[in-house]
C-alpha cells in the first residue's frame, strides 16, 4: 500500500512541474509582446547579480537565454508592422556611425547586422506584395539621409535575394515622385540621387551569377565593385 500511494504521488509532482514551466514560458512570451526591460526579466527571473558562470547553471536561464534572443526580433517585426523604414532600423540597431560600405566589413557577422539583414528581407517582400497586388507601399521605400553603408547592404542584400531588377529599382526608390508603381527611365533614371546603387545592383548581380555573396567577403567585393581612385 505504502508503495501505491508513493507511486501515485509523483505524476501530481511531475504535473506541477511542468506547470510551472508551462506558466514560466507564458510569462516570457508576455514579456516579449509588451517589450520588457532585459534588467526587468533578470529579476523577475532570480538572475540579478549573477556573473556569468553562475547565470548559465541557473534553473532559469533558458528562459532568459530565449527572451534575449526573441527580443529584438520581436522589436523588429513590431516595427514592420508600423512601416518603419530600414534606415531607422540602421539606427536603432547602433549604425549610426557605420556611414561608409567599406566600414560593413566591421559589422556583417554581428547579430544586429543579421537581424537587419531579416527586417529588409521582410520589408522588401511586404513592398513586393503591394506592388503586385496593385497597391501603393504605405511605407518609407527609402529614407532620405540613408547613408552609403545602409544603401549598400541594402542593396547586396536585394542580390542575395535575387530580386528581379525591376523590383530592386522600385525598392531602391527609383519611381516616379507620386507615383511609386512607376519607374523612372532614361536620363531621369540616370539623374536619380541614389542610380549608383542600381548599378552596383546590376554590377554585383552579374559578378556574382546567382550565387550569394558571402557577407565574410563583403569587403574585398565592394572594392572590386567600387575600386578606390
Amino acid at each position: 500500500r505504502r508503495s501505491l500511494r508513493s507511486d501515485s504521488s509523483a505524476p501530481v509532482n511531475n504535473e506541477s512541474s511542468t506547470e510551472r514551466s508551462a506558466l514560466q514560458w507564458v510569462k516570457v512570451r508576455i514579456w516579449l509582446e509588451f517589450g520588457a526591460s532585459d534588467k526587468y526579466v533578470k529579476k523577475a527571473l532570480k538572475l540579478r547579480g549573477l556573473d556569468d558562470a553562475a547565470l548559465k547553471v541557473h534553473a532559469n536561464y533558458r528562459y532568459y537565454d530565449y527572451f534575449t534572443k526573441k527580443a529584438l526580433e520581436y522589436r523588429l517585426y513590431k516595427q514592420l508592422q508600423r512601416d518603419v523604414s530600414t534606415f531607422a532600423i540602421w539606427k536603432e540597431l547602433r549604425f549610426r556611425d557605420v556611414t561608409k560600405a567599406v566600414q560593413l566589413q566591421s559589422i556583417v557577422n554581428t547579430m544586429e547586422f543579421k537581424f537587419y539583414e531579416r527586417y529588409v528581407q521582410a520589408f522588401h517582400k511586404r513592398v513586393k506584395a503591394d506592388y503586385n497586388a496593385m497597391r501603393d507601399p504605405t511605407g518609407v521605400i527609402v529614407a532620405r539621409g540613408a547613408t552609403e553603408a545602409e544603401m549598400t547592404a541594402r542593396t547586396l542584400i536585394l542580390v542575395n535575394s535575387r530580386m528581379d531588377e525591376a523590383y530592386a529599382q522600385a525598392l531602391l526608390g527609383m519611381t516616379k515622385p507620386g507615383r511609386p508603381g512607376m519607374l523612372l527611365k532614361g536620363k531621369q533614371l540616370e539623374d536619380h540621387v541614389d542610380y549608383e546603387y542600381l548599378q552596383l545592383f546590376q554590377k554585383a548581380k552579374k559578378e556574382l551569377n546567382g550565387k550569394q555573396l558571402r557577407w565574410k567577403d563583403v569587403g574585398d567585393f565592394i572594392e572590386k565593385m567600387w575600386p578606390s581612385p
